[in-house]
């Protein structure tokens, strides 16, 4: 769609017929091939090959693309040169393996120019470490030539080049630290993501509730369980619910166990509660981080860092809560409950308060 525009917009801003040369491309690399994929005006080939308008009508027919694919092939070489390695080799040699009209319309239509989409490719035993591209396409009937280029390599993110008179030459050389630092961009985004508000105070919530130390350490493996079954329900089935309401729920779960907590007098083992809530957590988790990985070079590399870095801070914070939870002052209706009555119960309380206007505010923000 966008090349179309392109293509068009520079046809209907030409004030001749062809004042204005445009082409678009795309090159992908991998290890077995290299594939150059480009979409030219017709008009711009017959001005330095005319030959291959056999029947001098401005257009090529399917007869007269078959005969094409050699003398353009070898121009295409030459001007739209590709080079790989490091020093650079000299010109490839391309195949044309496709060739063909890609565009045309009625003759009042801003599409009506017709448009060439060739595919050349070459061979590959390995990776290249760079690849340069040079281009003088049409150099010398239409100077003022661009190609909108676009360059997809393995492990990478996708790049983009305009070439021009002034631009001809881009030697691109892949990030070789991209993985690592894809990797740890998410470990600290998945550890900043366990100490968010509704999931830290949650789990805090939890283990205020509970009579001892070895109850907490049971809340949070059944926690732990709920997280990853959620994570695995939602990896197989896909998308499963809004992240809105999931978003939502979790906040509400804060008021909902900050106020069980603040009315019940006895300590209790919230088993359910955390299983429950790390079900959704779950599920909330990779809903989000599905999002931001689709369009990534390294997802896999992103998702590892992400559940290496959640995890160590569900361990880390875990283990902080539980050591110091029964270390903090005050009286306790058990001599071996975890927190102090006025932390599980009042505490509970002003947290469960936070949590609902926090949930009110985002509900509000949600349907605005």
């Amino acid at each position: 769609m966008l090349a179309a525009l392109l293509l068009a917009l520079g046809a209907a801003a030409a004030p001749a017929p062809h004042a204005n040369s445009i082409s678009v491309s795309e090159l992908e690399v991998t290890e077995s091939v290299l594939r150059h994929e480009l979409e030219l005006q017709t008009l711009s080939i017959l001005e330095v090959l005319p030959e291959l308008d056999a029947d001098g009508d401005g257009l090529l027919s399917e007869d007269e693309l078959e005969r094409s694919s050699a003398p353009l092939g070898a121009y295409l070489d030459a001007n739209f040169a590709l080079f790989i390695g490091e020093p650079p080799s000299g010109p490839l040699e391309t195949k044309i393996v496709g060739l063909r009209e890609s565009a045309s319309g009625e003759p009042e239509s801003p599409f009506a120019m017709q448009r060439i989409a060739v595919t050349r490719e070459l061979e590959l035993a390995a990776l290249p470490p760079t690849v340069t591209i040079e281009v003088s396409v049409f150099a010398e009937t239409s100077p003022d030539h661009r190609d909108f280029c676009t360059l997809r390599y393995p492990g990478q993110f996708e790049e983009e080049w305009l070439f021009s008179a002034e631009r001809p030459l881009w030697k691109y050389e892949p990030d070789p630290d991209l993985g690592a630092d894809i990797f740890e961009a998410f470990f600290k985004q998945g550890a900043a993501r366990l100490l968010a508000f509704e999931v830290s105070v949650l789990l805090l919530l939890l283990l205020f509730a509970c009579p001892r130390a070895s109850d907490g350490r049971q809340v949070l493996a059944v926690y732990a369980l709920g997280l990853a079954a959620g994570a695995a329900l939602t990896s197989l089935r896909g998308e499963l619910l809004p992240i809105r309401v999931l978003d939502l729920t979790l906040i509400l779960a804060v008021s909902y166990t900050g106020l069980e907590n603040a009315l019940q007098r006895e300590p209790r083992l919230p088993r359910i509660e955390a299983v429950l809530f790390g079900l959704v957590l779950g599920i909330a988790l990779v809903q989000e981080l599905t999002g931001l990985v689709v369009d990534l070079p390294r997802g896999s590399t992103a998702l590892g860092g992400f559940g290496l870095g959640a995890a160590a801070s569900f361990l880390v914070f875990g283990s902080l809560a539980l050591l110091l939870l029964p270390r903090l002052g005050g009286t306790r209706l058990s001599a071996a409950a975890l927190a102090p009555d006025w932390l599980r119960r009042r505490g509970s309380a002003v947290l469960a308060l936070i949590a609902l206007v926090l949930f009110v505010q985002r509900a509000w923000f949600a349907n605005a």
